[in-house]
């Protein structure tokens, strides 16, 4: 990149207050539904059995020990979140597993059809005192496997390779959510731009003084969503790698994809609440 020189910001600074003055306003926020139940929550996922009791940390699997990874890294803002997603299990034998070896028992996981890698557990502080190779799991979905199945399928790859003595770590790490991305009380509880989604799913400000009012429905056929009944634009989100409009309880696709890199860009248009379903939609005025 070359440098610029210093009388260019300031002009690109004006351009870019410009560009954001001119910018359309966002659609206005859909009148929550009185009529639609909303999908039913799911926080009993992050609860044991499906996750660890953290005052109680037990893999349900012999031989394997189990702690809640409370430091580690992720992409859940809040602390207690992310502990409750987290945690790691060793299985304590007697020789450290050989690098063939644990690609071997990764290879052996797939059918399972999570994704998967190798590294250390948890966190670099946990990976240094345990100096342990560690499996790591990152299911898409809360509801989809209990850890301690994780764990006994490694435990039973295991077995079948002759490998019941390896000391080796199998490291887990939950996302999906549990529920609508924002509450139908929030004020800033919009849709959100098929140019702005990411995860987890933010909260764009969408309430505001100018919002565009009415709806269109985008019939375009790889945008035409399966469909399901929603109260308010909260429970709809992007999935699929930014090709469907779905409702937050819905299989979403996968989390990590291609840039397939375009030369245009299309008109921007919105995820939320159309007329009781989760689709597609342009605001009126554009």
């Amino acid at each position: 990149m070359r440098p610029i020189r210093a009388a260019v910001p300031i002009l690109g600074l004006a351009a870019i207050v410009a560009a954001t003055s001119c910018r359309p306003p966002r659609p206005c926020a859909a009148a929550p539904s009185t009529t639609v139940a909303p999908a039913p929550r799911r926080d009993h996922c992050l609860a044991a059995p499906w996750v660890l009791d953290p005052a109680r940390p037990e893999s349900g699997v012999a031989g394997w020990s189990a702690a809640v990874c409370a430091d580690g890294p992720g992409w859940f803002p809040d602390a207690a979140d992310r502990a409750r997603r987290s945690a790691y299990f060793i299985h304590d034998g007697t020789r450290t597993i050989s690098e063939p070896e644990i690609r071997a028992v990764a290879e052996a996981m797939r059918p399972i059809g999570i994704s998967s890698g190798l590294g250390g557990c948890c966190s670099p502080k946990v990976a240094k005192e345990t100096q342990v190779f560690c499996l790591k799991f990152w299911p898409a979905d809360v509801c989809r496997l209990p850890m301690s199945r994780i764990v006994q399928e490694v435990d039973e790859a295991l077995r079948r390779q002759g490998l019941e003595s390896v000391r080796v770590g199998v490291d887990v790490m939950l996302s999906g959510t549990v529920g609508p991305r924002c509450a139908a009380t929030d004020p800033a509880c919009g849709p959100i731009s098929s140019r702005d989604w990411e995860w987890p799913p933010r909260v764009p400000p969408s309430k505001h003084v100018g919002c565009v009012a009415g709806r269109v429905r985008v019939a375009e056929p790889n945008q035409v969503t399966p469909g399901s009944a929603c109260a308010h634009d909260g429970e709809c989100v992007v999935g699929a790698c930014g090709e469907q409009c779905l409702r937050w309880d819905q299989p979403l696709g996968p989390s990590s994809c291609n840039d397939v890199g375009r030369l245009e860009e299309g008109p921007v248009t919105y995820c939320g609440c159309v007329s009781g379903r989760c689709d597609w939609f342009r605001p009126v005025a554009l």
